[in-house]
């Protein structure tokens, strides 16, 4: 049975005159097939245009899925289906209008009509835990806080939006705020929409993780700062936790997920929880097991192993292929099963340390692009000169797209490079070029604040792009399917301002002549963490995907998808370099070696994970 906070929302908002007369004329005409078709539970004002499916508020012009907090004296807090939360959140909203999004946090997605200005309001939490979607049809727009009732809809005819059907193969994602299917956007995270019957959508930021007030050094006081913001947002969130009488923790042994575990024990909050962590069959050696099991027991918490197989690989993987967004993560494969597996230990409640790496600086790609972006031009005499005339020089980077795409960051992770996208796609699509999107988030930044230094620049891309998009819209996701309510302490957004202002000498330095990462965060963490722990380097959790693509049942069921897809008929993936990539990637089949040629698998992924895609939901095979 799902959990009632994730149940979808739903909304209708008519675009011209003719959309209000025809709501007004057959309500029942207009609501697509996939929406939910009681009467009694639409909040309606056709006359406007405008109705909204408010089963758990009757008579309520808001309807919202998930948890949060207001900042006001009055103190909301809960479930948004929640009726006196509803009717708090909307007084809020017809009072203050869209100022009162300022002062909620959470993970939430929503929409109210505000009967004072005549305008629907859609809004999306600060960091994109929650998802809103909205599909133009020719009089309406249709919106759902879940994709699949906008395109699984009879009436829709589904199309690839090929746009981002390219972004998906170069970054794993689709272009920031739309989704792989043409005419169905996405609402951006800490964005919300106001919309008046009959006039365009207006798009519109209320958060940034990017604030005036942040300091780059991080001396003894905003230490204190930073770690006092972080244990509150892990305590509010165990609290809530206890409410739910049994949760679960991602334990990883490294220091984000201990120093939660650490940190609850040191409050004697671990009551009721369990902690859980993946162990990859032999031979491979990329487990986590031993370190957490044993941290685990000196805090005393009860943990789980869940043991992973070649096995267990094809369990999940009708619900990897099957979902309405691909993820292009290789470790949703896990994540799919490990979920389940917490599931079925009764839980539905879960902690994880995901964002840490992403806010305090987990990454060496964050060092290499910080490097060249600082470095452009200091030997160019020309560029130096326009610098001393106060262009600086990533301004000046930012108006040459030859070289944006080698020199400014564009996200951690990288699917097809230029050159196998020169290899792989067809005409036009391998000369399109990302380089204008990166110019105008990063434009839009510098309006927000004209002197954020490389950094933080960075880390906001991380947390308008991969953060929800990809690890959230991912992971999350999964979470939801298991009935699981998953919370991220470092993603509280008080705590991502602050990280987000720290300078690189807080997030790298040298040791033993590498880079060391995470430097004020393993500070914080040595105050209560074992020193193994604090000093242990970054693992990646990478699956044994090699060792797994030698078991011939799943290299074959693997790129029969990808041989047999309907997505050729796009023109889109050369069919005739589709050979040798596959032939590259059965010489690692077998192997163990985690440090090997894995963008060969990773963009074998994003090939399968799309084309899967486009054979449910556009082919519909």
């Amino acid at each position: 049975m799902m959990n009632p906070s994730f149940k979808a929302i739903y909304g209708i908002i008519a675009k011209s005159h003719a959309g209000q007369r025809r709501m007004a004329s057959d309500f029942n005409a207009v609501l697509p097939q996939s929406f939910p078709y009681q009467a009694q539970h639409w909040w309606q004002d056709l006359d406007k245009g405008v109705a909204i499916y408010s089963p758990d508020n009757p008579g309520g012009c808001l309807a919202g899925v998930g948890h949060l907090v207001t900042d006001t004296p009055a103190g909301i807090a809960g479930d948004l289906r929640e009726q006196g939360v509803a009717a708090a959140v909307l007084q809020q909203i017809q009072s203050r209008g869209v100022g009162a999004l300022d002062d909620i946090s959470g993970e939430f997605s929503l929409l109210a009509w505000d009967g004072m200005r005549n305008e629907l309001l859609l809004a999306r939490d600060q960091v994109g835990q929650s998802g809103l979607y909205i599909r133009e049809d020719e009089h309406h727009w249709m919106i759902c806080s879940d994709m699949e009732p906008l395109i699984a809809d009879e009436k829709f005819h589904c199309q690839m939006d090929l746009q981002s059907a390219v972004n998906y193969l170069t970054f794993g994602v689709p272009v920031n705020g739309r989704t792989l299917a043409k005419n169905v956007r996405k609402l951006r995270a800490g964005h919300y929409i106001r919309v008046a019957p009959g006039k365009p959508l207006y798009e519109q930021r209320y958060f940034t993780p990017l604030c005036h007030n942040a300091e780059s050094c991080a001396g003894p006081e905003l230490k204190q700062e930073i770690q006092a913001t972080l244990d509150s947002a892990i305590l509010s969130r165990a609290n809530e936790a206890r409410e739910e009488k049994s949760s679960a923790i991602l334990l990883s042994g490294g220091i984000d997920s201990s120093y939660i575990a650490q940190t609850l024990t040191n409050r004697e909050m671990t009551q009721g929880l369990t902690a859980y962590t993946i162990e990859f069959a032999p031979p491979c050696k990329s487990n986590e097991t031993g370190l957490a099991s044993e941290f685990a027991r000196m805090l005393n918490i009860p943990h789980q192993a869940v043991f992973f197989d070649y096995p267990d690989v094809t369990k999940t993987l009708d619900k990897i292929v099957n979902a309405v967004e691909p993820c292009s993560i290789l470790s949703s494969i896990t994540h799919e099963y490990l979920l389940g597996e917490i599931q079925a230990d009764g839980h539905d409640f879960l902690i994880s340390g995901l964002g840490s790496d992403e806010i305090f600086g987990g990454y060496i790609k964050y060092m290499n692009f910080y490097s060249s972006m600082r470095l452009y031009g200091c030997d160019d005499a020309a560029v130096q000169a326009a610098a001393g005339h106060g262009v600086d020089t990533f301004e000046q980077l930012l108006w040459q797209p030859e070289r944006i795409n080698d020199t400014v960051f564009a996200g951690i992770p990288r699917f097809f490079s230029g050159q196998t996208a020169k290899t792989m796609l067809q005409p036009p699509f391998r000369d399109w070029d990302y380089s204008a999107y990166l110019s105008e988030f990063y434009r839009e930044c510098r309006q927000l604040k004209s002197d954020a230094h490389l950094f933080e620049l960075m880390v906001a891309h991380e947390c308008q792009h991969r953060i929800p998009e990809m690890l959230l819209g991912g992971f999350d996701a999964i979470g939801r399917g298991a009935n699981i309510r998953t919370v991220y302490p470092f993603l509280d957004k008080n705590l991502v301002r602050l990280a987000t202002g720290l300078g690189a000498t807080e997030r790298f330095e040298v040791r033993n002549n590498a880079w060391n990462n995470k430097t004020l965060m393993r500070e914080i963490a040595a105050t209560r963490l074992p020193e193994a722990i604090c000093e242990r380097p970054r693992q990646a959790y990478v699956p044994p995907m090699m060792l797994w693509l030698a078991h011939d049942e799943f290299f074959d069921y693997i790129w029969s998808v990808i041989e047999n897809s309907k997505i050729q008929e796009l023109a889109l993936i050369d069919p005739e370099k589709l050979p040798e990539l596959k032939e590259r990637v059965r010489g690692l089949a077998g192997t163990s070696n985690l440090d090997g040629p894995l963008e060969l698998i990773d963009e074998m992924w994003v090939i399968f994970t799309l084309s899967a895609w486009y054979d449910r939901w556009v082919s519909k095979q």
